[in-house]
């Protein structure tokens, strides 16, 4: 289920960054009664959430047509780019069957980018791999949801944290149908009889289950989940999403995001540049946003819009977002928040429940005045075109750099690359590679350019060096300075 290379170790599809700017200046206010914490249990009795990890992915499709047969909703925690099938918002397959989902009124919810897992990464590569299945999803749908899961069900203080502050309830089971591991016809009875086991000496008067399965198995989509579905129309059951089951009405499961061009990030360092407006249609049938919550921390939301010489601009309100059919015209609303957090420990395994279910008391709200609208002298194009590429090519920046600019060995638009620490033995070399490894990571998150891929170079040299000092046989290295190549 992991990327197709470790991270930090060479490029990786992992690597790869959607088009269209980032989503971290959305704002991710707290709403509802849903914990911004670890929950595993559904709490409408009679309800049981059908939820799918890994996908999209060959199977899934025919497994929407299935559930839709049954008049049954499951909730997909979509990861971006795992098990090398592709980016989903440039993969067409994929983009297609999460909108088909979307429209067939099933829940769409994260499993992050490339599947790593949480509780290994730094903050910073925690965001990324959030922000990243974001902005795919922003491009596919206009949207991306409040609901996550983490791979391998592993997710510490650390990472419990992060997820509150991006404003995500983190979401667990207490049925596990196991069947990744019984993924064979020989073995996939044994699925059944883990679902069955919870289900029939059950009550639907008084019980509710939150089950988790895999869509990306063959054995999964095309045997186990009919029997599922069937078992519950039988016990009277009713299979609905995770949202559904908690309670939590459907537009709280989103958040509106446009594209973003100018923003402040906690993984890059920001530079001053002009800000301009841009339009993001969305395909999907719904326009969810949030927008109330009961709390002491406030937050300011700004909306600006531009016109055509030819025609009026259109403005949203607080609980839709913008979808503009026509070339001559745009409005772009932006809220910004800030949340506060606190967490604590939860389970490492892939398939048990939490060890325990602690609470985090973080509120937020959100003020948000009437669009407005203005028009300029010059005409702007509102109609985005839909990515083509996992990556796209910058123009290069004029802004002013990162400050101070000393500290940087080298620069690729918004992104600093300090300069790498000096050694003089096998050790320190490798140490140093590593630091480079690490933030040539962190430089597609600022800035999808070949700067990015040419900086790696430097790793790979740096390392084929440190490498021939151990093949030597010797544990000191002697000092070779890096040489950084030229930005485009």
């Amino acid at each position: 289920m992991s990327p197709l290379c470790q991270l930090g170790y060479g490029i990786c599809d992992a690597d790869t960054l959607p088009s269209g700017g980032t989503t971290e200046q959305v704002a991710r206010p707290h709403v509802g009664t849903v914990p911004y914490n670890i929950f595993d249990d559904c709490i409408i009795p009679g309800d049981v959430a059908l939820t799918f990890d890994d996908g999209p992915g060959v199977y899934t499709n025919g497994m929407v047509d299935l559930l839709d047969s049954f008049n049954a909703k499951a909730t997909f925690y979509i990861t971006g780019i795992n098990n090398g099938k592709g980016a989903i918002d440039t993969t067409s397959a994929w983009a297609d069957v999460i909108r088909k989902m979307n429209a067939n009124g099933h829940q769409i919810a994260s499993h992050t980018w490339s599947h790593a897992d949480l509780s290994t990464l730094s903050e910073a590569g925690r965001r990324g791999e959030m922000i990243k299945l974001e902005m795919a999803l922003r491009n596919i749908l206009g949207f991306f949801p409040t609901y996550m899961r983490p791979p391998y069900s592993s997710c510490n203080a650390a990472c419990v944290a992060t997820m509150s502050a991006l404003g995500y309830h983190i979401t667990y089971f207490d049925l596990d149908t196991d069947d990744y591991n019984q993924n064979t016809p020989q073995k996939i009875q044994v699925a059944k009889n883990n679902f069955d086991n919870a289900i029939n000496p059950s009550n639907p008067a008084a019980d509710a289950f939150l089950a988790i399965a895999h869509d990306i198995h063959q054995t999964t989509a095309q045997n186990l989940t009919e029997h599922l579905l069937r078992t519950l129309q039988q016990k009277g059951y009713k299979a609905v999403t995770v949202g559904e089951c908690m309670g939590d009405p459907k537009e709280n499961w989103y958040r509106a995001a446009g594209p973003g061009p100018s923003f402040t990030s906690e993984i890059v360092t920001p530079t001053s540049q002009p800000t301009t407006s841009t339009s993001q249609s969305s395909t999907s049938t719904t326009s969810p946003t949030s927008s109330s919550s009961s709390s002491s921390t406030t937050s300011t939301s700004s909306s600006s819009s531009t016109t055509s010489t030819t025609s009026t601009t259109s403005t949203t309100s607080a609980t839709s977002t913008t979808s503009t059919t026509s070339t001559t015209s745009t409005t772009s609303t932006t809220s910004t928040t800030s949340t506060s957090s606190t967490s604590s420990s939860s389970s490492s395994s892939s398939t048990a429940r939490p060890a325990t279910r602690s609470t985090i008391t973080t509120t937020s709200s959100t003020s948000t005045p009437a669009p407005t609208t203005t028009t300029t002298s010059s005409p702007t194009s509102s109609t985005p075109k839909p990515p083509t590429s996992t990556t796209t090519t910058p123009s290069t920046t004029t802004s002013k750099p990162p400050s101070p600019t000393s500290s940087c060995a080298f620069l690729v638009g918004r992104w600093c690359a300090e300069p790498l620490p000096t050694y003089n033995n096998v050790e320190g070399c490798m140490a140093s590679t590593n630091k480079c490894w690490k933030q040539g990571n962190y430089c597609w998150l600022a800035t999808d350019s070949m700067s990015c891929r040419y900086y790696l170079g430097v790793c790979l040299a740096q390392e084929e060096h440190c490498t021939s000092c151990q093949e030597a046989g010797s544990t000191s290295c002697a000092y070779v300075t890096p040489v950084y190549p030229k930005p485009t």
